[in-house]
């Protein structure tokens, strides 16, 4: 007991290995807490891209031509842009999550 374990890991934000993981609790996902510190602040970038992103849409939904995001193409072509847009905001907060 006592023990740490080797890490082995690398961190995903600077690619730098990880420390060697404790006996007992969570082994670290990152190097350091700057760098857990900058995986949440785009954690935090993306949630908030994703709800402009969400607003927008219900926007054109609600307004179909008349939305300002609508123009210069139709509300279909605008929802499927947008839609687009979500997805891949969606599987890059799973990547990071993931990691």
């Amino acid at each position: 007991m006592g023990e740490t374990s080797t890490g082995g890991g690398i961190c995903p934000v600077c690619l730098a290995a990880l420390p060697p993981a404790p006996a007992v609790g969570r082994p670290p996902r990152y190097c350091s807490t700057a760098c857990r510190r900058v995986a949440e602040l785009e954690i935090r970038r993306i949630n908030e891209r994703l709800a402009d992103l969400e607003a927008r849409a219900a926007h054109v939904r609600m307004h179909g031509k008349t939305s300002c995001f609508a123009k210069p193409h139709g509300p279909g072509a605008a929802l499927a842009t947008i839609n687009q847009e979500i997805a891949r905001q969606r599987a890059r907060l799973r990547e990071v999550l993931d990691t």
